[in-house]
């Protein structure tokens, strides 16, 4: 409501109200001055609303002119008595003003009795000739009068809710967005605003950002509460004269114990440059997850919201400007924008802190090359600069980056001239292709250079364009394995450029791209980087059949790089253009030609794609990215599966006419004709028909008579069996395959699951049984040619035929692939069958063989002695060839012999699953000899133990420390394993040996130390440090200190025994250590063993599993109850509560150091 009620009498004092109006509604504003004419609108009632106005302004201006009429006032329904009468009444601020030469004051009689008062107000006069003088005191006085008046007038006092109205933040982003994952803090300030007044500090990433959250606090309270800002010495001292409030100011500006004695609550806005002290509000920073929630929720697409919130906690005002049109040029951008400015918008990012120097200092080097500043200067520019309250950088635990990539660009990059342009291709080159740059440098050069050409910088093109030449260069592939992450980001920078330089790349004889390109032994492979590359320019219409072009391309080259399937070029093809849901938002009209661009280009790869979009495939999604700094996508519309169109004539009509030219695609197209749409898959089935048996090769044919045969299982039409009976392929033995190769058990078969079984079983055997005798073992040899397991089939095969046919599949061995493995599982079957018959033959011709086809035989035979003696009659070679092959452990007394000549052999990893196997099914009762050797062998293989190992090898240990009655050779195998077992089994014989006998304690501790006994000293070291046994007594204490005495290593023993300890048990009061550690530790009061407990005792509450974006908080409670324990310990046992309380302060630097890297997981 507004302050100031102006009263006149119409005929009287229009022309001073309405000068008066005009000048305090420009110094007050409009809405703090009533004037009837002017404040309330035409068709509104008016008497509601001037009684409103009384009440709530705080001076009633009476205008009195020359022609000011007394009797009217005497009339009951005078509006201009009744506002005056109101305000004496309500003991307002009623000033006469009077307006024009001789104007008096009435006289008291002649008023009526509730206005009389007016005679006695103090008036003010004007007239025309000084009142442009009187119309500029006038404003000055009532602020002085009325100090409620000089709220947003006085300078540096502002109404709060007014200052943030006035904020972009307030208008562009949703309501709510600066309370967002802030619940805590609000809940704070409304507390504190409830009670009686004191003063309050609250610290914010910069003073602005706390100042913004306060005022979207107090605005979106109901009712909001009075409350100013003060940010001048002016409007300090005024808003002491104001009734009680809240002043909201920054640090130093107001005299704060004299403004909370006057009744107001005052809140300190501070920024983070200090650390919160008890009792300040530590504002955290918006968390992303939430932020992204509200702006969802206000209609923004989830990956476009995700990018926002991530930039908005990097700075709020960037954030505005990205998304207004003709934002204010930002502070570190103006007239006075540094060269440094300039120059570290080139940079983007780069690493920064305190913990890996091998990463910072070679982007030191760089930045000061690049600057020609030493590095103290470049820190503190940037760190002034993050803490603004608009900042040009953000700081996070481990670099400076720019708050807003797109931001910087925008406002510095015309800064740039024909010398800066050199600089930064100077720096592009070293940082992409050099060695040092850490990662954060390399992402923030490329992030800069993404921005520039999406801003149309030419510059940026032409230097992609050398950039990528300059890798083509390399025959090798080293220059475009250094730029594999960036090629993502490089691709948005010149989509053209880099088109053309994977074009080239692609082309002729032996294309550089189409093989992999050197990577490093983790990450994804360089590979994966460019298809991200290409996928995300299959967001953009203009560059999506180029693109695709390029995925078939490679498709065609590699198809599935690293065997990985997640890395198909065609899957990513799939996902950009056939998808049901693609994830990429180019039109359709575009992907249709994409589609048309690539059947021209690659026919194969063609095909596949227009089969996937027949099928209605839904894609991989994997590698589709998204732009980061291009507008090219549009928000996903989901279509239920219930709601897709079939598939276009189109796309029908040229698969049709690609089966017309390549019949054999018949096989792929049948294959996949189930998923069709009911009207799809009725075209092709009358193609199908039509085609004619001659126009296809025998094997194509046997192959789509399958294909065919496996749809009728789902769609048994008529006019298909028809076409079964007339395209069997009965010249081709190989076409009864299909009996061995199903994979899908039919769902009708499960109540019947083993009569399933069988009718199969009997199916195959027939199909065995007329091969054999329509085509002999020919027949078979080419029926195996097509199943997936030739040895199953020759197990079928010893099973049906005549033993006579041993002369005729014995020569199969000497041949490779499908032959040998259905010899190889013939002679395994008929082995146990016809033993006697087997090994004779096998016996009499062995020697007469040659040694590949001796090998194979004996590799098929099941293993005895037997099978050993005649492994030692074989040809060298052969002998070496069964003992680097053989799986077949034999059942009978040979077996711990033939798992010791594997041992020798250098086989102990195959020996460690055969006891693995041995002592979980008990069939068989090994040597402890043979576990040892064994376990020593592979323990003492050169490089890593693989940690595949890690389970077996527990459960052998674990056996070897029930059974063994050498616990020593136990514990130093537990070392030997120590690395691949950490995190599974504990070193049980080693720390019980330890902990019992003072003596092998002190003996470990020698060995992990000196390096004696043959253990590798790192993983018994770190056993050690990780041992938990609590000593059986104090007097081992004693004597273990005795013994650590006379030696070397005494320091890293108490250090161990000190870990030990910390593997204490709760005590009986409820509090840990247990009491009789406490008293061990009171009594021995020696730093190493303290050391020792603490890092125990911390190592110990480390999170085994913690969420990223939580930040410290589970190290926080662990502060919280170290503390508690040390105070309920402290006056019986002060040197433990003085460890416990170095814990505590150890978890509180652990949950500090979380935070950060929480808030860089948020931010990236």
């Amino acid at each position: 409501m507004a302050s100031i009620f102006i009263n006149f009498q119409t005929g009287d004092g229009d022309g001073a109200a309405c000068a008066l109006d005009e000048r305090l509604s420009s110094e007050f504003g409009r809405d703090e001055v009533l004037r009837s004419s002017r404040s309330i609108e035409l068709g509104v009632d008016h008497r509601p609303a001037l009684e409103e106005g009384v009440r709530h302004c705080r001076v009633l201006l009476v205008v009195i002119g020359p022609h000011w009429n007394v009797k009217a006032l005497w009339e009951d329904d005078d509006w201009v008595r009744r506002e005056i009468a109101e305000a004496l009444r309500l003991r307002k601020r009623v000033i006469p003003v009077l307006f024009g030469k001789g104007t008096r004051l009435p006289d008291e009689d002649s008023l009526p009795d509730d206005v009389k008062g007016l005679v006695h107000q103090q008036n003010s006069t004007s007239t025309h000739r000084d009142l442009h003088v009187w119309l500029d005191f006038l404003p000055r006085h009532l602020v002085e009068v009325e100090p409620e008046l000089g709220i947003g007038v006085v300078p540096g006092l502002h109404r709060l809710t007014t200052w943030w109205q006035e904020r972009p933040e307030s208008r562009i982003l949703p309501a709510g967005f600066q309370l967002a994952g802030r619940d805590a803090a609000v809940r704070r300030i409304e507390d504190w605003l409830s009670g009686p007044a004191f003063a309050l500090v609250i610290r914010g990433n910069s003073r602005y950002e706390a100042q913004t959250f306060v005022a979207a606090v107090v605005s979106t309270s109901h009712p909001p509460p009075r409350a100013v800002l003060v940010d001048s010495a002016d409007g300090a001292k005024h808003a002491l004269r104001l009734l009680p409030l809240l002043i909201v100011t920054p640090p130093g500006q107001i005299d704060v114990q004299t403004a909370v004695d006057k009744g107001h609550h005052v809140l300190v806005v501070a920024d983070s440059h200090e650390a919160p002290r008890s009792g300040e509000i530590a504002l955290p920073r918006t968390p992303r997850d939430e932020a992204r929630e509200v702006l969802v929720a206000h209609g923004v697409d989830p990956a476009e919201a995700d990018a926002l919130a991530a930039a908005a906690r990097r700075s709020v005002r960037a954030l505005t400007r990205r998304l207004t049109v003709g934002a204010e040029t930002p502070p570190w951008a103006g007239a006075s924008a540094t060269d440094l400015a300039v120059t570290l918008a080139l940079v983007g990012e780069w690493a920064a802190g305190t913990e890996d120097t091998a990463e910072i200092d070679p982007d030191r080097r760089i930045l000061e090359r690049l600057t020609g500043r030493p590095y103290q200067k470049v820190e503190r520019f940037a760190l002034d600069h993050s803490k603004a309250d608009d900042p040009l950088l953000h700081r996070t635990s481990t670099s400076y980056q720019l708050a807003d990539v797109r931001d910087a660009w925008a406002f510095l990059g015309s800064r740039l001239g024909a010398s800066g342009f050199g600089r930064w291709r100077n720096l592009v080159f070293e940082v992409m292709f050099g060695d040092g740059a850490s990662g954060h440098l390399r992402r923030g050069v490329v992030q800069v250079l993404a921005a520039a050409g999406t801003a149309g910088d030419t510059r940026a093109e032409r230097l992609v364009g050398e950039i990528l030449r300059y890798a083509e260069e390399d025959r090798s592939g080293q220059r475009w394995s250094r730029l594999a992450k960036a090629l993502p980001l490089i691709a948005e920078a010149s989509p053209t450029a880099f088109l053309d330089a994977v074009g080239r790349g692609l082309s002729g004889e032996s294309p550089a791209l189409a093989f992999p390109i050197p990577g490093n032994s983790y990450g994804p492979p360089p590979r994966t980087h460019l298809l991200l590359a290409l996928g995300r320019l299959c967001w953009s219409g203009e560059h999506i059949s180029r693109a695709a072009c390029a995925m078939a391309r490679l498709a065609e080259l590699d198809p599935e790089p690293d065997g990985n399937h997640r890395n198909s070029p065609l899957e990513t093809l799939v996902d950009a253009l056939v998808s049901v849901v693609p994830l990429a938002t180019a039109t359709p009209g575009h992907r249709r030609a994409a589609i048309m661009d690539v059947l021209r280009h690659n026919p194969r790869i063609g095909r596949q794609l227009l089969l996937r979009s027949l099928s209605g495939d839904s894609g991989a999604h994997t590698l589709v990215d998204r732009p980061e700094f291009r507008d090219w996508p549009a928000p996903f519309v989901t279509v239920p599966q219930e709601d897709r169109e079939p598939a276009p004539e189109w796309l029908v009509d040229r698969a049709l006419g690609e089966l017309r030219e390549w019949p054999a695609w018949w096989v792929d197209v049948v294959g996949s004709m189930a998923q069709f749409r009911d009207e799809t898959r009725r075209r092709f089935t009358t193609a199908l028909v039509d085609l004619q048996v001659e126009a296809v090769d025998p094997h194509v044919r046997m192959r789509l008579w399958w294909a065919v045969l496996d749809h009728l299982t789902q769609f048994p039409e008529p006019v298909l069996w028809e076409f079964a009976v007339r395209w069997e392929p009965v010249e081709l033995p190989e076409r009864h395959a299909r009996w061995f190769n199903s994979e899908i058990v039919p769902v009708e078969v499960f109540d019947d699951f083993q009569g399933f079984l069988e009718r199969v079983f009997l199916g195959r055997k027939a199909v065995v049984e007329e091969l054999l005798s329509s085509w002999g073992v020919e027949g078979i040899v080419q029926l195996a040619s097509e199943v997936n397991s030739p040895r199953d089939l020759g197990s079928l095969v010893a099973e049906v035929a005549d033993p006579l046919l041993l002369e005729e599949l014995f020569p199969l061995f000497a041949g490779y692939g499908h032959s040998a493995e259905l010899a190889s599982g013939w002679l395994t079957a008929a082995a146990r069958t016809e033993p006697l018959r087997v090994g004779e033959v096998v016996s009499s011709g062995l020697t007469s063989w040659d040694p590949a086809t001796q090998a194979r035989v004996l590799l098929a035979l099941p293993g005895s002695a037997d099978v050993l003696e005649l492994v030692k009659t074989a040809d060298r070679a052969a002998q070496a060839v069964y003992w680097q092959r053989t799986t077949l452990v034999p059942e009978d007394h040979s077996r711990e012999r033939y798992l010791g000549e594997l041992v020798a052999r250098d086989r102990a990893e195959s020996v460690l699953h055969a006891l693995y196997v041995a002592v979980r099914t008990r069939s068989w009762t090994p040597s402890a000899a043979l576990f040892v050797s064994a376990l020593r062998a592979v323990a003492q293989r050169p490089g890593p133990l693989p940690a595949s190992l890690s389970h077996e090898v527990a459960v052998l240990l674990d056996h070897l420390g029930a059974t063994s009655d050498d616990q020593d050779v136990v514990a130093d195998l537990e070392i030997a394993y120590f690395s691949v077992l950490r995190r599974q089994r504990p070193p049980v014989s080693l720390y019980r040996r330890i902990s019992t006998d003072p003596h092998q304690f002190v003996r470990r501790v020698r060995q992990a130390v000196e390096g004696t006994g043959g253990l590798s000293r790192p993983e018994l070291w770190l056993a050690l440090t990780e041992c938990r046994s609590v000593p059986a007594t104090a007097h081992w204490v004693d004597e273990a200190l005795g013994l650590l005495a006379t030696t070397g290593v005494a320091s890293f023993g108490e250090q161990c025994i000190g870990s030990m300890l910390a593997g204490s048990p709760v005590g009986e009061d409820g509090t840990w250590p247990a009491e009789f550690v406490r008293d061990l530790l009171e009594e021995l009061e020696r730093p190493d063993v303290d050391e020792g407990f603490v890092r125990g005792a911390r190592n110990d509450h480390v999170a085994g599993s913690r969420i990223a974006a939580g930040g410290g908080a589970e190290e926080r409670e662990q502060a919280v109850e170290h503390e508690k324990w040390a105070n309920r310990i402290e006056q019986r046992w002060p040197h433990t509560a003085s460890l416990l309380r170095v814990c505590a302060d150890g978890f509180v630097r652990s949950a500090m150091r979380f935070d950060e890297h929480a808030e860089d997981d948020h931010d990236a």
